[in-house]
C-alpha cells in the first residue's frame, strides 16, 4: 500500500509541478526539491524517454545522459537505447526548478543502431567522448552555434553519416572524432578551431573534399589515416608540423600544396600516396623529413620557389625527387 502511495505520489508531481516536461528520479520514486550533483532524470517529451544528470544544482545545469538505470556505461544489452529522429530540448523543468542542458554525456547514444538523426539545442557548449560512436543508422547532426568542443571519437564508426556541418564556435576536435566515418564526403574546418586530435578523420573513405582553416598550426598523427578518396591537399600557411602518417594511404591525392611556415614533416605522413604527380612546398628552407621515409613515391614533379632548388635538390628525402622545378 506504501508503495503504491509513494507511485501515486511520484505521478502527481509530474503532472503539477512540472511546466515544461514530465520528468521523475532514475528509480521511479519521488526526489527532494533540493537536487545534488550527479543525480539522474528521466523525462518524457512527445513519447520519448530522455534521461538528463545534474551537472550543477546551482547553476541549474544538465547534460543528457544515458539509461543509468540499467547500464553502467551504456555498453550493456539491457540499457535503454535512443532511436528514431531525435531533437533534444533545450530547458526542462523539475521541481520548480528550471534547468538548462548545456552537455552530451560520455557515451549518450553510445550502440543506438535505430537512431537516425540528432537535433542538439544552442545551449549545448561539449559533446562528451564517444557518446555517437556505433550508431550504425545514423545519418545527420544537428550542433548548432553554441558548441565549442567535440570529444573524443564522439562519432567514432557511425558509417552511415554523410554530414554533420560543423559550427562557427568550435574550438576542439577530439582524437578519433570521426574515425570510420565512411559515407562523410566534405569536410570544412571553421577558423575558429584550432585543436584536431590525433586520428581526428582517420579512414573516412568517402571524403572527397577538405577544406581546412587558416588557424590551425599543425597536422596531427594519422589525422586523415586512410582517406583514399581525396584527390588535393593543400596545408594552411601557418600550420608548422605535420605528424607521422597523417595522410597515410590517401591513395587518390594527385596533387599536394604544403604551407610556407612548415617545418618538419613526420614518418609515412604521406605513405601509400602513390598517385601523387605534383608537389608545391612553399618555404623557402626543405622542411626537415624523417629519415625513415616521408613519401612512397618520388616521381612526382616538386616545385619550388627557385632560389630554394638547389637547397631541396640537396635535402634528405626532398633530394629522391628526380625533377624539381621552380615556381
Amino acid at each position: 500500500m506504501k508503495r503504491t502511495v509513494s507511485l501515486f505520489f511520484y505521478i502527481f508531481l509530474c503532472f503539477t509541478l512540472l511546466s515544461v516536461t514530465s520528468c521523475g528520479s532514475d528509480d521511479n520514486t519521488p526526489t527532494d526539491t533540493t537536487v545534488k550533483e550527479g543525480s539522474n532524470l528521466m523525462c518524457r517529451i512527445n513519447g520519448v524517454a530522455y534521461f538528463f544528470r545534474i551537472l550543477d544544482s546551482k547553476n541549474s545545469t544538465l547534460e543528457i545522459t544515458w539509461d543509468r538505470i540499467n547500464g553502467a556505461t551504456c555498453v550493456s544489452s539491457s540499457c535503454v537505447r535512443y532511436s528514431g529522429n531525435l531533437v533534444v530540448p533545450s530547458n526542462i523543468t523539475y521541481n520548480g526548478v528550471y534547468y538548462t542542458v548545456t552537455k552530451v554525456d560520455d557515451y549518450a547514444f553510445y550502440g543506438s543502431s535505430s537512431l537516425v538523426s540528432v537535433t542538439l539545442p544552442s545551449t549545448i557548449k561539449e559533446l562528451g567522448s564517444e557518446l555517437f560512436t556505433n550508431c550504425g543508422s545514423l545519418t545527420g547532426v544537428v550542433l548548432n552555434n553554441g558548441l565549442t568542443k567535440i570529444g573524443s571519437r564522439a562519432f567514432a564508426n557511425c558509417p552511415a553519416l554523410a554530414s554533420v556541418p560543423l559550427t562557427s564556435n568550435l574550438v576542439v576536435i577530439g582524437d578519433e572524432a570521426f574515425e570510420n566515418c565512411q559515407n562523410l564526403t566534405s569536410l570544412t574546418i571553421p577558423e575558429s578551431v584550432d585543436s584536431i586530435g590525433y586520428g581526428a578523420f582517420s579512414g573516412c573513405k568517402g571524403l572527397r573534399s577538405l577544406s581546412l582553416n587558416n588557424n590551425i598550426t599543425a597536422i596531427s598523427d594519422n589525422m586523415f589515416y586512410g582517406c583514399s578518396g581525396l584527390t588535393e591537399v593543400e596545408i594552411p600557411s601557418k600550420v608548422t608540423t605535420i605528424g607521422a602518417h597523417a595522410f597515410d594511404g590517401c591513395s587518390s591525392v594527385a596533387t599536394l600544396k604544403l604551407g610556407s611556415s612548415l617545418t618538419s614533416i613526420g614518418m609515412a605522413a604521406f605513405g601509400n600516396c602513390n598517385n601523387i604527380s605534383v608537389i608545391y612546398s612553399y618555404n623557402l628552407v626543405p622542411p626537415i623529413c624523417n629519415v625513415n621515409g616521408v613519401f612512397s613515391i618520388y616521381s612526382a614533379t616538386l616545385r619550388v620557389y627557385n632560389t630554394s632548388i638547389n637547397a631541396y635538390k640537396s635535402a634528405t628525402e626532398w633530394s629522391n625527387f628526380g625533377t624539381i622545378k621552380g615556381l
